[in-house]
Formats: structure tokens, C-alpha cells, sequence
């Protein structure tokens, strides 16, 4: 009876654990598997009374599915994390490779003839470290033209825009409530581009020569070069006649400025466009001189490149000479317009960014004495419009005209800049703001310097480099601005120099903004001085009767003007 008994009551349990689907639970253990294990009866399950064999199979059932989807779930979330890291470790090495390493297959384009594999950041050639490259050329936009196709970028663009024509309504309203007229300022228009036929005159001789003379003295030297009885003294002849007219391309042109009395529009004009003859001119020399001196070794004849490709190379925006160049198959026009329609409007927007923030800030210098609360509330109002105007510079040079030329000129590759404004090292930031120009000094002035020391001075180059940029970047102000405050030189080789030191292997995002931060201050700096030393030069008079002394000596350090006068809103 007992044991009767007790066999009851284990049927009993046994179907009392079976009453309700919730009897049953799973638990994840401590190996990460799974285990159904029981749970305590509510009165509820007591109350439902036993289920049928089928419904308990079911309920299992979806315990192993529930068990089995979370389990995949799970292991699929590991793995796409696992994968996403894997794919962006990849594409990273991808874009680096792509960026800092030669392509041996140029991308095909059905826009694209003639194309020749190339990146303008001087890679490393078959992954040795410290390898010189040789420029070449591939075809490829700018990168403002392809962050352009995202609507969020392009909105940056019409900001901009909508900011100059707040700028235009803002002039007019003011004249309006103040003249009860819409006036226009054609006195500075006048000012900064006065002499304009004169200077279009000195353009199209620099031009003349520098395609007669180069190209000329070229061909004569190849030919006469084999049949000369003294080589080396003919050559030593060919070089000084190269160098006397180096010296004369730069000095007659400096008389012209003086003798017109240039004002900065026309200036610019003038002494950029001589810098831009005078390094195309040597780039074309550097690339063919060393190919015919080997031909006329070898008793071979001398072959040069053809009078329309040096043409070509002298209006195509870039200063390294090659024979052939990636080209599109046809021009688009209306892109044309829209680049050349974007860069006057550049030089409208500096016009009204500088007359409307700076002018009535420094147009009656040192009415009262320059101390250094003033100097730093200066600086500091400067960093605006100098950032503006720096901004403003970048799209219209760098990215308008020229892009306007090469399409122009069917010339595909027109990376003339990367994204500086990525960068965290000031070398990067260096290299990346301005490819044309720096791609020049690259190739025939650190890399020759390189070569000659037995690439033994590679400090030495690199300072040599930034030296002649900084003295062509002061030399360009002082023509302009018609006086000699090297405050660019000393930012560029100075503290431009030692912050390349500082910011070396910074990776860091957090260094972009020191960059930054260096950027604005730099420009206010700039912004203050060069126009507080302009003004004090209309307003004071010269503390010296020596003219080469008051020219070199800063005004603005002891300019004091008792009355100022009340000059209007112009340049001048």
C-alpha cells in the first residue's frame, strides 16, 4: 500500500510539472549554452490542469526556436562587428595605398584620353621608405568638385553665397539711409586695378619672352652644343646667358611697378604672373636639358619637344613640365562660365569683406597711441575677416581658376589641392594646401638639393624649401603692398617651421584643431599688421628723407597722427 502510494504521488508530480507552458525556462549557464530547467507552479498553472502530450511538444518547440534565435542572433551581431572592423581596417589601408603609392593601371574614363598614372603626394616607390618620385600626372577632379555632389557639402557653397548677397544688401542700405542714393565705390575698383591696358601690355611682352627667349636660347644651345670645340665653356656661356635673363625677367618688371605706381589689383597681376613664367621657364629647361645632354654624349641628334607643347605647358595650371598630359575628350563651356562667374565673384566678396571690417578699423590709424590692450583687441577683430578672406583666396584661386583653365584646356588632372583641412601635422597641411606650387618646389628644389648632397641633407633640403617659399610669398607682399614688414616671412619660415617639428606624427584628430587654431590666429595676425602698417603709411608722414630707409623701416611703429583725417571707406 505504501508503495502503491508513492507511485501515486510521482504521477502525481510528474503531471503537475507538465501542467503549464511556463513549468519550463531557460537559462543560459556559465559555458554560454543554453538549459531548460524547471520553474516553480504559479496557482494559475494549477488551475489549467494537465495539457495534452501535443500541446507540451509545441511549447518545447518554441523554447528551442526562441533558444536557436538568439544564439544566431548573437553570433551574427559578433560577426558583423568583427566584419565592419575588418572592411574599415581595409578600405583605410586601401586609400593609403592609393594616396601615398604609384598606380601602375590608370583608372579608365570614358571622359579620359591619354592617361598617364600618377599621384602628386611624392609616394614611396616599391614600398622603400625615403625614395624620391618623379611627378607624373593621372586624371581626376578636384576635391571640391566631388564633395560638391553631396547636397550637405554643397550647402556650405550657397551659405557662402547667401552671406555676400547679406554683404550687397548691407552696402546698399547703408547708402540709401546715409547718401539717400545706391553709390557705388568705383574709386577703389579704380584704385586697385588702375593702369589695367599698361599692365596687359607688360603681360603680353613677359609672355612673349618667356616663350621666344626659353624655347629660343633652348634650340640654339642643343644645335650648336655637339660642333662646339669646348663644351663645358659653352655650356658655362649658355648658363650665364640663362642666369642674366633670370635677373632682367625680375628686375625690369619691378620698374614697371614702381614707375605706374601699381595698386594691389594690378600689382598682383604683374608680380604673379612673373613668378609663373620664371618657374615654368626653369621647369621646362630642368626636364629637357639633362635628356640632351646625354643624347649629345651618345653623338645622337638633339630632339626637342615641340614649340606647341611648351605653349600648351605655359597655360595648363601646373609647373611641371611633361610632354604629354591626361586630357578630356571635349570642353564643357558652361563649366567654364560657372568657374570664371565664381571667381569674380571671389574678388567681389574680398572687396566688400575688406571694406566692410577692415578699412573702418585701420583707416584712421593711430588716432590715438597703439598700446597693447589695442594691439590684441586688433588681432583678435582681424581673425574674422582674415579667415574669411583666406577662405575666399582658396576657392577662387585654387579651385575656381584653375579649374576653369583646365577645362579650358582639356587638362585632367586637376588635383591642385588636397584636404588641408584634414590635417593634424603642419607638414601634411603644408603639403596638401596648395599642390600646384608644391609639387615645383618638390621636384626642382628639394629633390635637386637631395640629389646633389648624395641625399645625405634631407633637414637641410626641407629647410632650404621652406626658405624660398617664404621669400617668394614675402616678395609677392611687398610688390603688392609696396613695402617691405616681413611679418609672412617670419610666420612661414619661423613659426611655421618649428610647429612642422612640433606637430611631426601627430595622428591625433585632436591636433586638426590646433591647426586650425594656429590658422585663425595666423591670419589675424596678418590681417592686423599688414594693415595697420598700410594705412600708417597714407596717414603718417615718413620719419626719414632717405626713401630706401623710410621703405625697409616699419611706419606703424611710431606713426602718430594728432587730427586724423576722415577718409572714406576705399583703399585708398
Amino acid at each position: 500500500m505504501e508503495a502503491r502510494q508513492r507511485r501515486k504521488d510521482s504521477g502525481h508530480r510528474k503531471s503537475e510539472g507538465m501542467d503549464s507552458p511556463d513549468s519550463d525556462a531557460v537559462e543560459k549557464n556559465s559555458a554560454g549554452t543554453f538549459e531548460i530547467i524547471d520553474c516553480p507552479k504559479t496557482p494559475a498553472n494549477k488551475e489549467q490542469g494537465t495539457p495534452s502530450p501535443d500541446t507540451t511538444d509545441q511549447h518545447r518547440a518554441e523554447i528551442l526556436d526562441a533558444i536557436m534565435t538568439q544564439t544566431i542572433r548573437a553570433k551574427a551581431n559578433e560577426l558583423r562587428d568583427n566584419y565592419v572592423r575588418h572592411m574599415d581596417a581595409e578600405l583605410s589601408n586601401l586609400l593609403d595605398q592609393v594616396l601615398t603609392t604609384r598606380t601602375t593601371n590608370p583608372p579608365e574614363s570614358s571622359e579620359i584620353i591619354n592617361p598617364v598614372a600618377s599621384f602628386s603626394k611624392p609616394a614611396r616607390k616599391n614600398g622603400q621608405q625615403g625614395q624620391l618620385i618623379r611627378k607624373e600626372f593621372v586624371a581626376r577632379n578636384s576635391y571640391l568638385t566631388d564633395l560638391f555632389e553631396v547636397p550637405h557639402i554643397q550647402t556650405i557653397q550657397y551659405i557662402f553665397i547667401a552671406v555676400l548677397i547679406f554683404f550687397v544688401s548691407n552696402t546698399i542700405i547703408h547708402d540709401l539711409f546715409d547718401h539717400g542714393t545706391i553709390g557705388v565705390d568705383f574709386h577703389t575698383w579704380a584704385f586697385a586695378f588702375n593702369y589695367f591696358p599698361a599692365v596687359l601690355t607688360c603681360w603680353c611682352l613677359m609672355q612673349l619672352t618667356a616663350l621666344l627667349v626659353i624655347y629660343g636660347s633652348l634650340s640654339f644651345w642643343a644645335s650648336n652644343r655637339p660642333r662646339s670645340k669646348n663644351i663645358e665653356s659653352f655650356d658655362k656661356l649658355w648658363i650665364g646667358i640663362y642666369c642674366l635673363y633670370n635677373i632682367l625677367f625680375f628686375i625690369l618688371p619691378l620698374f614697371f611697378l614702381r614707375h605706374y605706381h601699381l595698386g594691389p589689383g594690378t600689382a598682383s597681376i604683374i608680380v604673379g604672373e612673373q613668378m609663373r613664367f620664371m618657374m615654368k621657364g626653369h621647369a621646362f629647361l630642368r626636364e629637357n636639358v639633362p635628356g640632351l645632354m646625354q643624347k649629345s654624349a651618345r653623338n645622337e641628334p638633339a630632339q626637342l619637344p615641340s614649340f606647341s607643347k611648351y605653349m600648351y605647358f605655359q597655360f595648363i595650371p601646373t609647373l611641371v613640365y611633361r610632354d604629354s598630359y591626361p586630357m578630356t575628350k571635349n570642353v564643357n563651356w558652361k563649366l567654364v562660365l560657372k568657374h570664371f562667374a565664381q571667381f569674380a565673384g571671389g574678388i567681389l566678396y574680398l572687396n566688400y569683406i575688406y571694406l566692410r571690417f577692415c578699412v573702418p578699423v585701420f583707416r584712421n590709424f593711430n588716432q590715438d597711441r597703439v598700446n597693447v590692450e589695442t594691439f590684441m583687441k586688433s588681432i583678435f577683430e582681424c581673425i574674422l575677416p582674415g579667415s574669411l578672406l583666406m577662405f575666399v583666396i582658396f576657392y577662387s584661386m585654387l579651385h575656381a581658376w584653375m579649374n576653369a583653365w583646365a577645362e579650358m584646356l582639356r587638362f585632367a588632372d586637376r588635383l591642385f589641392y588636397r584636404d588641408w583641412w584634414n590635417s593634424t601635422t603642419f607638414a601634411t597641411y603644408y603639403r596638401t594646401w596648395n599642390i600646384v606650387v608644391h609639387d615645383w618646389l618638390y621636384t626642382y628644389v628639394y629633390t635637386d638639393i637631395c640629389k646633389l648632397s648624395g641625399m645625405k641633407c634631407r633637414s637641410g633640403a626641407m629647410f632650404a624649401t621652406f626658405l624660398l617659399s617664404a621669400v617668394i610669398h614675402e616678395y609677392i607682399l611687398i610688390c603688392v603692398l609696396r613695402m617691405f614688414y616681413p611679418v609672412m616671412f617670419v610666420l612661414f619660415a619661423g613659426f611655421g617651421v618649428w610647429m612642422v617639428f612640433v606637430t611631426h606624427k601627430r595622428s591625433s584628430r585632436s591636433w586638426n584643431i590646433v591647426l586650425w587654431l594656429s590658422i585663425f590666429l595666423g591670419q589675424g595676425v596678418l590681417m592686423c599688421l599688414y594693415s595697420s602698417e598700410y594705412y600708417a603709411r597714407l596717414n603718417c608722414p615718413a620719419p626719414t628723407t632717405n626713401g630706401i630707409l623710410d621703405y625697409i623701416i616699419p611706419r606703424s611703429w611710431s606713426c602718430y597722427v594728432a587730427h586724423p583725417s576722415h577718409n572714406s571707406t576705399s583703399l585708398h
